[in-house]
């Protein structure tokens, strides 16, 4: 997807798993959590992108699962791809935690003018 910019992007957090026959867009499925901003600013930016469901146990501390991608199990978490020039070379991977930073590596990123407007004036 040209939008992407050869990336591929994860987004891993608690999400709705529902078994009814209604169709949740990949927002109403963020299950009341920061994941539900990054899916809708992903939608805005027309970005494809993969999720992955983590639940929280009983004890409300991340599975081990979501260790494994970022240490302090936060969440939500989004892990970039980043294709390099050479195809001989593996991808580059970027893991963002804390939805305000990831919030603002995609617009820097992927958003050119259409959310933040520039910066200075010239």
């Amino acid at each position: 997807d040209s939008a992407n910019r050869n990336t591929k992007i994860t987004v891993y957090g608690r999400f709705i798993s529902t078994t009814t026959t209604k169709i949740l867009t990949p927002v109403e499925q963020a299950e009341k959590s920061r994941a539900q901003r990054i899916l809708w600013l992903l939608e805005e930016l027309n970005l494809t992108y993969d999720l992955k469901t983590f639940k929280r146990g009983p004890d409300h501390l991340a599975p081990e699962e979501l260790k494994k991608i970022h240490p302090l199990g936060k969440s939500p978490v989004v892990s970039l791809e980043l294709a390099q020039p050479e195809a001989s070379e593996p991808p580059k991977q970027l893991v963002l935690a804390e939805s305000g930073m990831i919030v603002e590596y995609l617009c820097d990123h992927f958003g050119g003018e259409k959310l933040i407007p520039r910066r200075y004036v010239e």
